[in-house]
């Protein structure tokens, strides 16, 4: 389970061994045509990575029965329009002071692999000072390959019509890497920007938010 079955409070900068439950890809079946997917047994849902977005479109639009509302569900942010085009003005982290984004209405998410991480001390390289290695764990899991997405940035902020999509390509867009940022905000349809891991590449960005 490489951590993933207890809370990052126990396995935080921690060394965590590798337990025996393996990566089995086969246990889904999805017809391309209907769009369905069918769990094998002793398979569940896990709504990471897409219930904090559409919870906080869901609030949001709750409130804005009574008036504008901005609702902040642990970094995801979905906000309705405000009176006069106002916008709403959010600060995304980053290096130095950060990047402000104006937003009239829509969502703002964040994917990133520096904060809730640990060590596999079985890795080699088992250090928790870097991100890029064999041994450095983290919670955006590669379904591609049931572990750690191997990824060349820190993190993946998007701007898009509403939370749950830009949780989405948030995420997807990180585990995607450099090399996947336009091909994805364009399926997405969504603005960003992100962060290499290497310290010495500047922060990049789409044309909407420079």
């Amino acid at each position: 389970a490489l951590g993933y079955d207890r809370s990052i409070e126990h396995v935080r900068d921690k060394a965590v061994g590798r337990e025996v439950w393996p990566h089995a890809p086969g246990v889904l079946a999805v017809d391309p045509h209907s769009g369905l997917v069918a769990l094998g047994d002793h398979v569940a849902i896990d709504l990471g990575g897409i219930a904090k977005g559409w919870i906080a479109d869901r609030i949001a639009t709750l409130l804005s029965l009574t008036a504008p509302a901005l609702v902040d569900a642990g970094g995801d942010i979905s906000c309705t329009p405000r009176a006069g085009d106002q916008p709403w003005v959010v600060t995304v982290a980053g290096p130095g002071d950060g990047t402000c984004i104006e937003l009239l209405a829509g969502g703002i998410a964040t994917s990133g692999v520096d904060r809730r991480r640990w060590i596999d001390p079985t890795a080699a390289g088992s250090t928790i000072s870097a991100l890029a290695t064999d041994a450095t764990r983290h919670h955006v899991v590669d379904p591609r390959t049931g572990d750690s997405a191997r990824t060349d940035l820190v993190r993946v902020t998007t701007v898009a019509g509403s939370c749950t999509t830009a949780e989405v390509a948030a995420t997807s867009m990180l585990v995607g890497g450099s090399a996947s940022l336009d091909e994805l905000a364009d399926a997405f349809g969504v603005a960003w920007l992100a962060e290499p891991i290497d310290p010495d590449h500047p922060v990049i960005r789409s044309e909407e938010l420079r």
